[in-house]
């Protein structure tokens, strides 16, 4: 279990590098969240890690974000952003996903169906209407991110967002 721990962890870090690199913006504002099982509420057992980079523009016009995962127990039930500070559940606030023709929020996606599932990985952009819905939680430290599958629908891996 140790290896594959480290295995995820050296896969992670070269999708971090990765993911950066997507997120073209100028930023103003970096936050990370890193995503495990110990900050799930309650906590749970999963070996799987993950991390979200939130890069917000100098303006607060816009942000971008990336979420890369690994070693998740089985297909994607939802991925969001969630208002609580750490050690609380919250509402959802924005997911990560979208329907391609109609931009309509996917909140609880057909595992097996997903690019952060089929790729690892994913790069987004919120727009400002979605951004100012969540940024005073995103700057006072009340906004976290968590992955949600059919063993774990409460969420496997979670991270709250901290300013870099």
């Amino acid at each position: 279990m140790h290896s594959r721990r480290i295995f995820g962890s050296a896969i992670l870090l070269s999708l971090a590098a990765l993911g950066l690199t997507a997120c073209s913006s100028d930023p103003q504002e970096r936050y990370v969240a890193e995503l495990r099982s110990s900050n799930e509420v309650p906590a749970n057992n999963s070996a799987a890690v993950g991390r979200v980079v939130l890069l917000v523009s100098r303006d607060a016009s816009y942000a971008e974000y990336s979420v890369e995962q690994s070693g998740l127990s089985g297909g994607i039930r939802g991925g969001h952003f969630h208002r609580a500070a750490a050690g609380a559940n919250g509402p959802i606030v924005l997911s990560f996903f979208f329907d391609s023709t109609t931009g309509a929020a996917i909140n609880t996606p057909t595992p097996g169906t997903t690019d952060l599932e089929l790729q690892g990985s994913i790069g987004r952009t919120i727009n400002k209407t979605q951004l100012d819905a969540i940024l005073a939680d995103l700057r006072a430290g009340n906004l976290y991110a968590n992955i949600h599958t059919p063993q774990f629908t409460g969420g496997e891996i979670r991270g709250q967002l901290i300013k870099q």
